[in-house]
C-alpha cells in the first residue's frame, strides 16, 4: 500500500546505545523519490 506502517511506540527499552541492523525484502513497484524503508523520528 501507500501508506503502510509499522509504530513501535516510544519505549525507554527502544532507546538504543548500540547498533541496530534492521534487514527487510522489498518488491518495488517503481522508484518515488523521497521513498524511504525505515526511519527514525
Amino acid at each position: 500500500g501507500v501508506d503502510d506502517i509499522v509504530n513501535c511506540g516510544n519505549d525507554l527499552g527502544l532507546d538504543l546505545t548500540q547498533a541496530l541492523t534492521i534487514s527487510t525484502w522489498l518488491k518495488p513497484h517503481g522508484v518515488d523519490e523521497g521513498g524511504y524503508v525505515a526511519g527514525r523520528y
